[in-house]
């Protein structure tokens, strides 16, 4: 069994669609290592001569297998025996192996109750989560600015921050802190919060981008299984 949209790559014994492929009968030709999924080399794959070649249906047709250099020689695309299976199928979320019993479970919950939600459900479900973040990031970015090898104290830290503050600088005397602390705050941690910040912000941009472009499931992305091509 291999998978892959650009690299050769397959899913070992260890792996949840080995299981199924064994379940039903099959051998998977990449159960000879126990990782879970690895680079599978193509010689390999001429050598073992795979009789079935299974791909998932969001990343290649059976017409795109069969015009790669090298695969006309496989029993499979000579015997056309090419397939797609849709990706619920073989992920985590849709369905889960009890490896003791050789049988298929129920679903597995990862994801599902996404789609199960109608729309004022979902969107009231991504407003509490987006408040819930927004207020955690606000938090812990406050909290590391009082981290750091100088000494300062929690407090003091708190208080040179919140001195920048309408309405509550009035409270606090700064003078009580030396100009070191300070530049400690302002000049070294508080820029560094802001560019962690912003360097998670674009990572995270980056990847919504990538999932648009690729329209990788839900189900998949919450789940261990791994969208790509299988064999």
């Amino acid at each position: 069994m291999k998978f892959g949209m650009i690299l050769l790559m397959s899913a070992g014994s260890t792996s949840f669609i080995h299981n199924l492929i064994e379940t039903a009968g099959g051998t998977n030709v990449a159960g000879i290592t126990e990782d879970e999924f690895f680079t599978f080399s193509m010689e390999k794959l001429l050598e073992n001569d795979p009789d079935i070649y299974i791909i998932n249906a969001h990343s290649h047709t059976p017409e795109d297998i069969k015009t790669r250099t090298g695969y006309e020689v496989l029993s499979a695309v000579k015997n056309d025996q090419v397939f797609t299976v849709d990706d619920s199928l073989i992920s985590r979320s849709r369905s889960s192996r009890d490896s003791r019993t050789g049988t298929i479970g129920q679903n597995h919950p990862s994801g599902d109750f996404l789609i199960k939600m109608n729309f004022k459900e979902k969107r009231k479900l991504w407003k509490s989560l987006l408040i819930s973040l927004s207020i955690a990031l606000v938090l812990i970015s406050i909290y590391t600015v009082t981290i750091g090898p100088a000494e300062i104290s929690f407090q003091a830290a708190m208080s040179i921050i919140l001195a920048k503050i309408p309405f509550i600088q009035q409270r606090i005397d700064l003078a009580q802190y030396s100009e070191v602390q300070l530049t400690i705050i302002w000049s070294l941690r508080v820029p560094r919060v802001i560019l962690a910040g912003l360097v998670g912000g674009a990572l995270g941009v980056v990847g919504a981008s990538f999932q648009g472009f690729f329209k990788t499931p839900w189900r998949i992305l919450l789940s261990s299984a791994y969208p790509l091509e299988q064999l």
